[in-house]
């Protein structure tokens, strides 16, 4: 990883059975380590797939934070 890396959205789910959303805070510490804009965002309660619950408010909100996030880096 390197300054030049692009900006980086991590969403997961702290009950995720196959990926431990450690290794996401862990991703998030070394994008920052080298001056890479990230975040993160935890989604408590919830697994790997989380997508398939849309009607529920965290997801939603997950949501709508992909999009501004993409909003604000991509280019026209």
């Amino acid at each position: 990883m390197h300054a030049g890396y692009p900006p980086t959205l991590l969403i997961h789910g702290d009950q995720d059975r196959d990926v431990p959303h450690s290794l996401s805070a862990n991703m998030a510490a070394a994008l920052a380590a080298v001056g890479v804009e990230q975040r993160l965002r935890i989604l408590k309660g919830y697994g790997h797939v989380f997508d398939d619950a849309f009607d529920q408010p965290a997801v939603i909100e997950a949501f709508v934070e992909i999009l501004g996030f993409l909003s604000e880096h991509l280019q026209d």
